[in-house]
């Protein structure tokens, strides 16, 4: 379970690294749409508030992402507790690989598209 455990916060720190390039370009190209259209100065409350929105979507993404791992897991002991057998350990690990690919991705989508857009808008 340590070694899952492990193993997916190693993907989540890579999956972080394009989480945070893609933060950097949406907080900057948002920042010159701010200076250059709507003719605010520069605000640094602005930019740390982004950042820390980055954040906190990064670290729930990652817990979600454990839990996820955990649920094989999960019902590997209730098995062995009540000797019921919910859904096979190969589906759920399949489930439960499809649920963190799917995660991040929709993330980094998310993040990508409002990159695109900001950059558009420059």
């Amino acid at each position: 379970m340590i070694d899952a455990i492990i193993k997916i916060l190693e993907i989540t720190g890579i999956c972080g690294l394009l989480i945070f390039g893609l933060m950097i370009v949406n907080i900057s190209s948002g920042c010159l749409i701010n200076i250059k259209e709507k003719g605010e100065s520069f605000s640094k409350e602005k930019f740390i508030k982004g950042i820390l929105k980055t954040v906190v979507l990064y670290i729930a993404t990652c817990i979600l992402a454990i839990v996820f791992t955990l649920l094989p897991f999960l019902n590997e002991l209730i098995n062995n507790i009540y000797n019921i057998q919910l859904i096979s350990i190969e589906s759920l690990q399949t489930l439960s690989n499809t649920s963190i690919l799917t995660l991040f991705i929709s993330v980094i989508i998310n993040q990508s598209m409002k990159a695109f857009s900001n950059i558009k808008n420059i």
